[in-house]
């Protein structure tokens, strides 16, 4: 009994469209994969974020600055 090994021409040119369309397959999911965890990240930054202005984080941006300036008052003990 002889198997042969060797492939055609046109077997060569499907296996290498097959494989070709596999890869591209493989690549696009990855990228629907990392966009899709890069804006559910993004929203959860942005929450954290309207989350922090509601709640009056960044009302007060001057004491912090000029309270540098000023000496802290000695504790006498």
């Amino acid at each position: 009994m002889n198997i042969s090994t060797s492939l055609d021409d046109s077997q060569v040119t499907k296996l290498s469209a097959a494989l070709s369309l596999h890869r591209n397959f493989l690549t696009m999911s990855v990228i629907v994969i990392l966009l899709t965890v890069s804006v559910a990240i993004a929203a959860v930054f942005l929450a954290a974020y309207l989350w922090s202005v509601s709640r009056g984080q960044f009302e007060d941006d001057v004491s912090p600055a000029s309270r540098i300036l000023f000496e802290d008052e000695p504790l006498n003990k």
